[in-house]
């Protein structure tokens, strides 16, 4: 799954999501949206949001164990984890601890090998959640373009710290060919 969250910690405070909290919550907020953005209600708002995210996630998994109980389900999610539970929704560690996923692929897009390693230990660091990551490498991503160099790199550095995989952004020509035939000579070369 690709998107499964809000578009921001700003988003959606529309009068249809009015209704449903308070239907499914019985708060009536007063001043809508402060009370539920940033004031008394703001932590209820949140988990609200969140288990929305959370139930789809949920029934997605039923529906496609029912359809092939072999099909793996992963999402592509934010990297900088437990912080994107309350800003958008994606609450990826527990959709893995409670096995709604196979596997994540944190979009861990920086230049930055130090950087990128980090955030791989802290996601790695939740329980229930080693051997299910593989953090996205963005190879060409609006936060940063990687040469071949850069992309071993940040492989080598998956490798040393024990990571079961990695993914790379995006399947386009300059993947194709200016990273894969590098990658092909050395790192990943059967």
């Amino acid at each position: 799954m690709d998107y499964i969250r809000y578009q921001s910690s700003n988003s959606c405070y529309c009068p249809g999501c009015r209704s449903r909290f308070t239907q499914a919550t019985g708060i009536r907020p007063r001043r809508w949206p402060t009370d539920v953005r940033s004031g008394v209600h703001a932590t209820a708002y949140r988990d609200w949001r969140r288990n929305l995210i959370t139930s789809f996630v949920s029934e997605t998994r039923r529906d496609l164990k029912q359809v092939n109980p072999a099909l793996k389900l992963s999402a592509s999610v934010y990297p900088l984890y437990p912080g994107v539970r309350d800003s958008i929704g994606q609450d990826w560690g527990e959709w893995l601890r409670r096995g709604l996923l196979d596997f994540v692929c944190p979009m861990s897009y920086t230049a930055n090998t130090t950087t990128f390693t980090g955030w791989y230990r802290k996601q790695a660091a939740y329980p229930g959640v080693r051997g299910k990551l593989y953090p996205g490498i963005g190879v060409t991503t609006s936060e940063c373009r990687l040469n071949a160099v850069e992309t071993m790199n940040q492989i080598n550095a998956l490798r040393q710290e024990g990571a079961t995989g990695f993914t790379l952004f995006e399947a386009n020509p300059t993947l194709e060919k200016e990273i894969l035939p590098y990658l092909r000579m050395g790192i990943t070369a059967p």
